[in-house]
């Protein structure tokens, strides 16, 4: 059998059937579109992703005053893709209060706006598959950071994302925020520098 790439565009002639309901978004049609959207609307943005090879997506996180994401491992060759997204953190600024979290001597340096998680070693589960991300602002009284809602679904960051069939939800409360923050942080103690990428699961921040 002979596998071909689709050019087809799946969500063409289909019905928008967003909508609003409490303090939640439901998104069928746009998912990409309104992502960019959420986006430019932060300040920062924390993040468990399993790919981002989105123009439109790199484009709105290149725009954000400071931007962390874990990536999985397998999408390490795009790295090139993301030198203009920056982060103002340090490990320390976020990692400080993660009881599991282990000061290697590094906690002080730069963090890099992209790292990875999991394994290239085909053996090994993924291990992180999420698609994401926290949206916060910067209090402008004490630039602490306000983390106000959270997007979550079922697409890669892709073009091909914005042609298929795919869902998202994006809340806006604090507590929803605060929560999966805290869960970004887990993935963060857990993963990689490109500068240092291994082919198994080795974790920077806590014990294998």
């Amino acid at each position: 059998m002979t596998i071909y790439r689709s050019t087809i565009n799946f969500r063409t002639g289909t019905a928008n059937h967003n909508f609003t309901e409490g303090s939640s978004r439901y998104i069928f049609e746009g998912v990409i579109d309104e992502l960019c959207k959420e986006i430019k609307q932060a300040n920062v943005v924390f993040g468990d992703v399993m790919s981002v090879t989105s123009k439109k997506v790199i484009s709105a996180l290149e725009g954000l005053d400071s931007c962390q994401l874990v990536l999985n491992k397998k999408s390490y060759g795009k790295h090139h893709l993301y030198s203009r997204i920056r982060c103002l953190y340090t490990p320390r600024n976020i990692l400080y209060n993660l009881e599991e979290a282990i000061d290697d001597g590094s906690w002080d340096d730069d963090l890099e706006s992209i790292r990875y998680c999991g394994s290239l070693d085909e053996s090994e589960p993924a291990l992180m598959h999420n698609k994401i991300i926290v949206l916060a602002k910067i209090d402008p009284r004490n630039f602490r950071l306000d983390p106000y809602a959270v997007w979550s679904g079922s697409c890669n960051f892709s073009f091909n994302a914005s042609r298929s069939f795919e869902n998202a939800i994006i809340t806006y409360n604090r507590k929803v925020a605060v929560q999966y923050y805290k869960e970004y942080k887990q993935i963060l103690a857990r993963s990689e520098s490109i500068k240092n990428l291994n082919s198994f699961y080795n974790p920077q921040w806590v014990n294998n």
